[in-house]
């Protein structure tokens, strides 16, 4: 009945070779510059919610990946704030599938 197999004398020669010279398997990891470095806010303060309100006006659809980029804010703080303003009635909902919502200003 099947069962694990013993791995062919090729592999293992490899495997014992590539101990013996200290490389290790995986790549190894380099720094992240400071232009990779990103972090975000994880809080969303009653001001940031102002500004986003106020600034918010200006674009004809609104998305949770374009107030993330915009206000340094994580994705899921956009949704949220998103769903705020929706609540309050300045936005209002036009599309929405699985994994993203499409926001314009209430008229």
């Amino acid at each position: 009945m099947g069962g694990v197999h013993k791995k062919p004398i090729s592999v293992m020669e490899k495997r014992t070779k590539k101990m013996f010279e200290g490389k290790s398997s995986k790549k190894e990891k380099k720094p992240l510059t400071e232009t990779e470095k990103r972090e975000r806010s994880v809080i969303v303060t009653p001001g940031l919610l102002r500004a986003i309100e106020r600034e918010i006006r200006a674009f004809k659809v609104i998305t949770p990946y374009l107030i993330m980029t915009k206000y340094d804010i994580t994705y899921g703080n956009a949704k949220r704030v998103l769903a705020i303003l929706s609540k309050k009635g300045i936005i209002r909902e036009i599309s929405r599938n699985r994994r993203v919502r499409v926001y314009v200003l209430a008229s």
